[in-house]
């Protein structure tokens, strides 16, 4: 799968994050880790820049939106964060997303 995909995926269940209850967030946070543990391969291979300061980015506000870091009330706050990351990860300077498989 192109990591476009993955990243696309990630972004959905981002989205979807808004409408879940705390159970399911926790089940979505796992598939989250699960791509990016995929890509991370890829980029264990050949390193990528800005990755790791984008993925955790992307961690930190998925944390807070699953509630493993006490909650926050800014939720739409840390879904546009998020989903910054992962626009940030789909780019060109970071990957060349039509190219890398996971």
């Amino acid at each position: 799968m192109p990591i476009k995909d993955g990243l696309e995926q990630i972004e959905g269940i981002i989205r979807s994050l808004k409408h879940s209850q705390r159970e399911e967030r926790l089940s979505l946070h796992g598939t989250i880790l699960t791509i990016l543990s995929q890509i991370d391969k890829v980029e264990q291979e050949n390193p990528v820049p800005n990755y790791k300061i984008y993925k955790n980015d992307l961690l930190t506000s998925v944390e807070f939106l699953c509630e493993l870091d006490g909650g926050d009330p800014q939720e739409g706050e840390h879904i546009g964060r998020s989903l910054l990351a992962v626009r940030k990860m789909a780019s060109y300077s970071c990957f060349n997303v039509n190219h890398h498989y996971i």
